[in-house]
């Protein structure tokens, strides 16, 4: 009998532990997405254009795309952060 009890807390103990901290961060994950005025599982905001480029010879050739105001943000945001090499090897 106490070989099982000693199996059931060698397993059961961890994973009952990680199973309680994957929910903790599961709880602080959405109060973050709730504080930043977000939702967690909405649609992204994508919005399609045409690009056109028109030739010489009078044809005109264009492609689909999509915008994605989130990744057009990170990319102005990226441009405001240091260059990481320069700090890095201690030039600015």
């Amino acid at each position: 009998m106490s070989e099982l009890i000693t199996l059931v807390a060698m397993f059961g103990i961890p994973i009952a532990a990680m199973w309680l901290i994957r929910a903790r961060l599961r709880v602080i994950r959405d109060h973050r997405w709730h504080d930043l005025g977000r939702e967690g599982d909405a649609i992204p905001d994508v919005h399609p254009y045409e690009e056109f480029e028109r030739t010489e010879d009078g044809l005109s050739y264009g492609r689909a795309m999509n915008f994605d105001p989130t990744l057009s943000d990170v990319s102005k945001r990226a441009d405001a952060l240091p260059d990481i090499d320069k700090t890095l090897q201690g030039r600015r």
